[in-house]
C-alpha cells in the first residue's frame, strides 16, 4: 500500500468515527476528530457559515444532542490529498428519530481535513440533501 492510499484511508476512519460518535451521542470523541482552531468553519442547519472553534463547537453538541437516536453510514467515499490537506467527499446515509418521528436522510458531503501532529482533523463540514441537487 502506498503513502498515499495510507492516508486516503486514514482519512476515510476518521469520518467513520465522527459518524459513530455522533450515533453515540460522544460529543467528547466527536470534538476530539475536530480541528478546533480559529479558523474552522462549518455550515450550520439552515446554510449559515459557523466560524470559529467556539461556534463549531456549540453547533455540533446542538446537533448531538438534537436526536434521539441516529445510525449513519459513509457510502463511496473519494479522498483528494495536497500534501497536509484532505478534501473528502461522500455519500451520508442516516436514519434518525427526531421530536418521535422516523426519517432517512442522505446526503452528499464534503469535508476538509488537515493533519495536525500526525493526526486527521476535520477543519471544515459541508452537507446538500440529495432531494434538493
Amino acid at each position: 500500500m502506498t503513502m498515499s492510499e495510507n492516508a486516503a484511508g486514514a482519512v476515510v476512519e476518521v469520518i467513520r468515527q465522527i459518524a459513530v460518535a455522533f450515533d453515540k451521542h460522544d460529543l467528547d470523541s466527536v470534538l476530539s476528530a475536530h480541528y478546533l482552531g480559529p479558523e474552522c468553519t462549518m455550515i450550520a442547519q439552515g446554510g449559515k457559515r459557523v466560524v470559529g472553534w467556539g461556534a463549531v463547537r456549540s453547533e455540533l453538541e446542538n446537533r448531538i444532542n438534537e436526536f434521539e437516536y441516529s445510525r449513519t453510514s459513509i457510502v463511496q467515499p473519494v479522498v483528494s490529498l495536497y500534501g497536509d490537506v484532505a478534501v473528502i467527499t461522500y455519500e451520508q446515509r442516516t436514519n434518525s428519530r427526531l421530536h418521535d418521528i422516523d426519517f432517512k436522510w442522505v446526503g452528499w458531503v464534503t469535508d476538509v481535513m488537515v493533519q495536525r501532529e500526525g493526526r486527521w482533523l476535520r477543519v471544515h463540514h459541508q452537507a446538500s440533501d440529495q432531494s434538493k441537487t
